[in-house]
């Protein structure tokens, strides 16, 4: 059923906004060719009004830019999300994950702001897709439980500036991640886990975030996300087991 939610901009340069959104959803529980399946689906539609949006500015006199949030007009989401968990045998388990979010702002209708020539959310991929596969090496109540997993992440193309972009080079193209992870839980039958892992394993180079005042000033900047990452991880849990 449709929701309804204020929101005022932390920054004091904006006024208030409005959302409203309806939102439908089913969790199921089956089985395919013996395997137990679980899943869960929604779908979702969002309208924005006076939504605000982070505009650039350079400084009168100066070379400095500084950002404002400024109401622009309104604005729409269409989503929808799902996941899954797969059981296949007792030691495997698959989980898949999608996400699809189309939102984009609409023209200004405030005067003074320019139409955009980018409309889409910033920092948000219209699709994103997830799958891990777990693996159940050991399980045993003397010597614990190792679990081998492996995570295939991807992100799709999207705006990594806050601002309008005006330079292609502010678009961060779609991308894949790749992490591993071994675990070792309740070693011979104490207190102690142990993991050892390691995240982006391709050392895939991308963007999570950038600044983008190309025309103004010639410049663009960017945030690289974490290189490939390794390491060892303990946990010691407290109490009885």
């Amino acid at each position: 059923m449709p929701t309804h939610r204020d929101f005022r901009s932390s920054s004091g340069s904006s006024g208030p906004k409005t959302i409203k959104d309806v939102e439908a959803g089913a969790k199921l529980d089956f089985n395919i060719a013996g395997a137990a399946v679980r899943t869960n689906i929604s779908v979702y539609k969002e309208w924005y009004n006076d939504i605000a949006r982070t505009v650039f500015v350079i400084l009168p006199g100066t070379i400095t830019a500084t950002g404002i949030s400024q109401n622009v007009g309104t604005a729409g989401v269409n989503g929808l999300e799902w996941d899954a968990t797969v059981k296949p045998t007792d030691r495997l388990t698959l989980q898949l994950g999608y996400a699809l979010t189309d939102a984009a702002y609409n023209q200004p209708t405030v005067a003074g702001v320019a139409p955009f020539v980018f409309r889409r959310f910033p920092f948000l991929p219209k699709n994103k897709a997830d799958i891990t596969v777990m693996y159940d090496i050991v399980n045993d109540d003397t010597l614990g439980k190792m679990t081998l997993s492996g995570t295939w992440n991807y992100v799709g193309q999207h705006y990594i500036d806050g601002d309008t972009p005006t330079d292609p080079r502010g678009v961060q193209p779609g991308f894949s991640l790749f992490n591993a992870r071994y675990t070792w839980k309740d070693i011979m039958n104490s207190n102690v886990d142990m993991s050892l892992y390691m995240d982006n394993v391709l050392d895939k180079l991308y963007y999570m975030g950038g600044v983008d005042i190309y025309a103004a000033l010639g410049a663009l900047m960017g945030d690289y996300g974490p290189p490939r990452m390794f390491g060892v991880q303990l946990t010691w849990h407290t109490g009885p087991k």
